[in-house]
Order: C-alpha cells, then structure tokens, then sequence
C-alpha cells in the first residue's frame, strides 16, 4: 500500500494541485492543514483582510517585498504597513487570487517548504504569480515564517 500511495502521489499530483489540492492530502493530515492554510490566505486576500492574513504568519516571519531593482526582507511590522497600502491598489483595480498549484510541498516534521503558482486575475488580464513559502508548526498551528511572493 505504501507505493501504491506514492505511485498515485507521483502521478496524480499534477492534477489535483491544478484544482487547489494535493495527492497528499489523502494520506497526510500536515498535507491538509497546510492546503487549509493556503485556501484561508486566499480567502482573506480575496476580501482584502490584512489582519486576517498577518495571523497566518509567525511573529517572527521573513517576507519579502520585491521592486524592480532589488529584493528587501520586511518583518512582520513592516509587512502590515506595506500590504495594507498593497491591498488599496488591489481593491481599486478588482484583483482577486482565483486558482493556485501546489508545484512543492516538502514537509518534514512540524515544518515545511511550499512552493506555489498563484492564478490571479485583474480586470480581463490574468497572470500567474510564483514564489515560495516555509511554514512551521507552533502552539498547535501552521504558520508562514517566510514568504517570497
């Protein structure tokens, strides 16, 4: 049963992460906490809830915040500021997070490295956005303690 499980794992992944869900989700809880939380961060994102979203991020998360020329790590603090001004422009322009893929979820212990493709639609334009998360467990919860979105 144990290749069974990872022979369906390996080809039945690529599907199922198309729709938003894991072929382990069947065969690990971790798996479907972690899908939970990826599908309340788009929830919030979607209803521009930036408290919402910063309680799924450990106090002492890494995030980065990306221009053209260079890449600078935000803590969390920082973040809130930086993505409430996000989410005004998001909200005037009608951007929403309709799909994503799981392309990696590496999860060893209570932590986890993420990869995701996020679909995001804007106006009649739509684009796909990739970058990584890693996530841990603490006091019972996953929480993202880095971002690279």
């Amino acid at each position: 049963v144990p290749l069974a499980a990872l022979w369906v794992a390996l080809l039945v992944a690529p599907v199922l992460a198309a729709t938003g869900s894991t072929a382990a989700d069947a065969t690990d809880p971790r798996a479907n906490a972690i899908t939970q939380l990826i599908n309340n961060y788009i929830d919030c994102f979607n209803a521009r809830d930036v408290d919402g979203i910063l309680a799924m991020y450990a106090p002492d998360a890494r995030i980065t915040k990306k221009t053209f020329w260079r890449t600078e790590w935000l803590t969390l603090n920082e973040y809130r500021a930086h993505l409430t001004e996000k989410m005004r422009g998001y909200a005037e322009k009608g951007t929403t997070i309709t799909g994503y893929e799981i392309t990696e979820l590496d999860i060893h212990g209570a932590a986890a490295d993420l990869g995701l493709k996020l679909k995001v639609k804007q106006g009649i334009f739509s684009v796909r956005e990739s970058g990584t998360m890693q996530i841990v467990k603490r006091d019972g919860a996953w929480k993202i303690t880095e971002d690279t979105f």
